[in-house]
């Protein structure tokens, strides 16, 4: 088996290997005019005075996130969790506008419940919820979220997300996965 070391290194010269075409061609741009020098360093004091990351090339950006999550899933796949964890984590604080991040949450939340860490799965399933609240993935990840507090003994808690789910989304599937769990949380308090 491949150390952690090695593994890094052939990500890492992957993503070099994948980015030198794109940055090779910026450079012959550059060297044909002065001006284009000029104009991508303003472009580049502009982004830092912004506080925003320099202009990066769009394929190489989207090659290295899709990289990073889908080495995050092989070692789902190689039943090695708390290291899929670190990956997932890791591609969470690296790639802010990831086009993965949902599922990134998803699973992570995925892993913490099947190690009956509901705590955890809970604070996952809540950045879900925070990120893409408006979305059926992000109520879809509320609904888990009062899941995992049903499973913790808070049915409370359980009960005001279910009920919130069927009054504000009626329209999604999950509002009727709610209101079934939202019966089955009276059933349980005798009511």
């Amino acid at each position: 088996m491949l150390s952690r070391y090695i593994i890094k290194r052939i990500l890492l010269l992957l993503l070099v290997l994948a980015v030198i075409p794109v940055y090779g061609q910026n450079k012959a741009d550059t060297d044909a005019g002065a001006d284009t020098k000029k104009q991508e360093t303003d472009a580049a004091s502009d982004a830092v005075k912004k506080n925003r990351p320099d202009p990066a090339p769009v394929a190489a950006v989207n090659l290295s996130d899709e990289m990073k999550f889908r080495n995050a899933m092989e070692f789902i796949r190689l039943e090695r969790q708390n290291r899929a964890l670190e990956e997932f984590n890791e591609y969470l604080e690296i790639y802010i506008q990831g086009a993965h991040r949902d599922e990134a949450y998803r699973q992570i939340a995925r892993i913490h419940c099947e190690n009956f860490d509901y705590l955890k799965a809970v604070k996952a399933y809540g950045h879900l919820y925070e990120e893409y609240g408006s979305t059926e993935s992000g109520i879809e990840g509320y609904f888990n979220m009062g899941l995992c507090y049903g499973k913790m003994g808070y049915r409370e808690k359980a009960r005001l997300i279910f009920e919130e789910i069927v009054r504000d989304h009626s329209e999604l599937p999950c509002a009727a996965k709610a209101a079934t769990q939202l019966d089955l949380v009276k059933i349980v308090a005798g009511e």
